[in-house]
């Protein structure tokens, strides 16, 4: 079985060629002025924040800063 599932793996890969192709990603254009998340939001050290757009349900996840800022004594 193993042997078989190679033969068909490489016989795919086989058939690929380099050269350009259709994009098949979706391509969106929304004008939802909720599309983007909201900015300067404080995120904690270590969280994130997940943003989807209530009209094409497009997701942004945005990360907390590796920079910690501290008071100095």
């Amino acid at each position: 079985m193993d042997n078989l599932l190679r033969t068909a793996y490489q016989k795919m890969v086989d058939e690929k060629k380099s050269g350009i192709e259709d994009d098949t990603r979706k391509i969106k254009n929304c004008t939802s002025r909720e599309h983007n998340p909201p900015m300067h939001l404080h995120i904690p050290y270590g969280k994130c924040y997940r943003h989807i757009c209530p009209v094409c349900k497009h997701e942004t996840m945005i990360y907390s800063s590796e920079l910690s800022y501290g008071v100095m004594q």
